[in-house]
């Protein structure tokens, strides 16, 4: 139902010109935080500690960068057995039959050999940052803003055959968009030096256009302790439709305006208020 609904969005969305051109996309995980007995709750996994707990459901999608908008493509849950690299494949196959793909950008979860050789396969451009472990470190701190390296990662663990296995891309060091004084990398395929790294790795951070991140599409979600898991499916990609009918709204606008807004016209807030009084009217 909720493909279907997707499906009938983007052919809407392409109709009127949204993905007539190359279009960047954005792969992110997304984690809605859990509160509870995890250990006998499905898809509750581990996450990174916040807000009180380092357990949350978590959810890939694969978002098509419009102009000041993300249109989400496809959302898929994530279970205990789907790794990143299959997680990845499966959105950028899908996402490969529905637009013609520029840069990919990727969640710092995808930083890994078997993804990185999953992107290499399948012939895209990519850029993620570059998890900070103990060889990135060094680089980082041995090397001055702007410098490009070319870096290799082996896989180390014998799960699944990795032993051996090694993953080759450029490290970028460059300086960070919210704190000028600090280094951060990226690891990326693409065609980048000294002259243009930080250009470059800067768009990382402006991928998501005006008031289109995740933070939009919270505001859709309904809020619930329930710790039935098609409950939260249902919701989270509830939350997802409702998004993307909000970057539909205003791309219809722009086609009125003969233009696609690099601001939205119609914000989330304004969308919102529509959507309640039309089905506050609709009910009597």
């Amino acid at each position: 139902m909720m493909e279907a609904a997707f499906e009938a969005a983007y052919q809407i969305a392409r109709k009127r010109g949204a993905f007539n051109r190359q279009v960047d996309l954005a792969i992110d995980l997304t984690d809605w935080r859990f509160y509870g007995d995890h250990k006998h709750t499905p898809m509750v996994l581990g996450t990174k500690p916040d807000r009180g707990t380092q357990w949350a459901y978590k959810f890939a999608t694969v978002t098509a960068v419009v102009p000041g908008m993300r249109f989400c493509l496809k959302a898929i849950p994530v279970g205990q057995f789907d790794p990143p690299h299959r997680v990845l494949e499966a959105l950028l196959t899908y996402a490969k039959q529905k637009v013609r793909v520029g840069t990919v950008y990727l969640d710092r979860g995808f930083y890994g050999v078997e993804s990185i050789a999953t992107l290499e396969r399948m012939g895209v451009r990519w850029l993620m940052p570059a998890t900070q472990n103990e060889r990135v470190r060094k680089v980082v701190e041995a090397s001055p803003m702007g410098t490009v390296v070319d870096f290799s990662m082996r896989a180390t663990g014998a799960k699944r055959g990795l032993r051996g296995k090694e993953a080759r891309f450029r490290l970028a060091v460059v300086r960070s968009t919210k704190d000028p004084e600090r280094k951060v990398s990226f690891a990326t395929n693409l065609p980048i030096d000294s002259g243009n790294v930080q250009v470059v790795c800067d768009r990382y951070g402006r991928r998501w256009g005006i008031e289109t991140s995740f933070r939009v599409q919270d505001s859709f979600i309904a809020k619930t302790t329930s710790k039935n898991y098609r409950v939260r499916l249902f919701y989270f990609m509830w939350s997802v439709c409702l998004y993307n009918l909000w970057v539909l709204a205003n791309i219809i606008v722009g086609a009125v305006l003969w233009f696609l807004p690099r601001k939205p016209v119609v914000t989330a807030k304004m969308f919102g208020a529509l959507l309640y009084t039309g089905f506050k009217f609709d009910g009597g």
